[in-house]
């Protein structure tokens, strides 16, 4: 009997020591998690601090009546529990500055601000995120130059998209961008590296300088897009051999100078091409009817012909575009009588713009 009391005895005080230790470890994986907690929430109350509108009231639950991964635009994911991943705030209408402290939510992997009202620079803290593979920027009022530690030899080596455009980014942008070889959508001698880029689109900015040579033997770039910048270059006159998957080439509003390249009638899949606004001269490429999925073809506002007889020859051979919409012409120096062929455009055609030419019917000038 006495053993049987000795043996309850040791087992009561077992329980006791498991319990206790159980307990000692709860809490102490409770404080090491509250700590990854505070660094977090603290991060996001800095970055509402600096919002100076929010018509939707998004972000009113961000307070500390639930977790903060709860709250709107936040998400945290269970193999980092507690640890933000993705902050989501697209198209809320959110006006005010990207604060620093956005650099503190280190295991951050998506940052979707695109279509608000941020304004100011983007903080060179953003270059802390490490495991940032996804950036999104576009459309809102932001200054200032690209950081450069966004792209430094430790920070953002993950990074495969970056969406800057819409914006008021003035400067160069960063050479260090050559190397992020994941990179697959958007850029200074080191983007020839980038040997995987798809989409390149940095349009509406005002970004000046040269682009690399390299870019444009990058085959597998399917969208060139730089519009509305003050960029500088002779296109290449071997571009559509070199890039042939492009479907969209759009150059429209810079400082681009040359001919036109008569390669281009090789991207056979090519259903824009967008020269309008630049300083380019000479003959419209007379082959540009082989782009049968050709859409738009806007060349308006160069220095366009040479003043002789020949410069609309071209048009004969845009009657194969069965699929063109739009075609423009306007503000250049293309000269002639406008030709029988013009009757032969596709019949999906709805704009057709050509004056500030010398162009002739019947004797006067469009």
């Amino acid at each position: 009997m006495k053993q049987v009391h000795k043996m309850r005895f040791l087992f009561t005080i077992f329980a006791t020591l498991v319990f206790l230790s159980v307990n000692f470890l709860l809490c102490a994986s409770q404080s090491v998690i509250a700590s990854g907690n505070e660094t977090d929430r603290f991060a996001l109350l800095a970055f509402k601090d600096r919002i100076t509108s929010d018509p939707f009231g998004v972000l009113t639950s961000w307070n500390d009546s639930s977790h903060y991964c709860t709250w709107i635009g936040v998400l945290c994911i269970r193999r980092h529990p507690s640890r933000v991943t993705v902050l989501n705030l697209r198209a809320m209408s959110l006006t005010g500055s990207i604060y620093p402290h956005i650099g503190n939510l280190t295991f951050l992997q998506n940052l979707r601000l695109s279509n608000n009202s941020f304004n100011g620079e983007i903080p060179q803290e953003v270059g802390r995120l490490f495991r940032l593979q996804f950036l999104y920027l576009t459309n809102n009022s932001l200054q200032g130059e690209i950081p450069n530690n966004l792209t430094g030899k430790i920070v953002c080596t993950k990074l495969i998209y970056l969406f800057l455009t819409g914006n008021q980014l003035t400067g160069k942008l960063p050479t260090q961008l050559g190397s992020l070889y994941k990179l697959v959508v958007n850029i200074p001698p080191e983007i020839g590296k980038l040997s995987r880029l798809e989409f390149f689109q940095v349009s509406g900015n005002n970004l000046s300088g040269t682009i690399p040579a390299q870019l444009f033997n990058i085959s597998s770039i399917y969208l060139f897009a730089v519009t509305g910048n003050q960029l500088h270059i002779s296109v290449p006159p071997n571009v559509g051999n070199a890039l042939p998957n492009l479907r969209s080439l759009a150059v429209g509003g810079n400082l681009f100078s040359g001919s036109l390249p008569t390669s281009i009638s090789n991207v056979s899949g090519l259903s824009q091409l967008e020269f309008s606004r630049n300083q380019f001269t000479g003959h419209v490429p007379p082959n540009l009817g082989s782009l049968q999925d050709l859409v738009r073809l806007i060349l308006g506002e160069n220095q366009l012909g040479t003043g002789e007889a020949d410069d609309l020859n071209f048009l004969s051979s845009l009657s194969n575009c069965s699929h063109l919409e739009v075609l423009a012409l306007t503000g250049n120096n293309l000269s002639g009588q406008l030709p029988d062929s013009i009757a032969n455009l596709s019949t999906k055609l709805t704009k057709l713009y050509m004056g500030g030419n010398r162009i002739f019917i019947f004797g006067k000038i469009v």
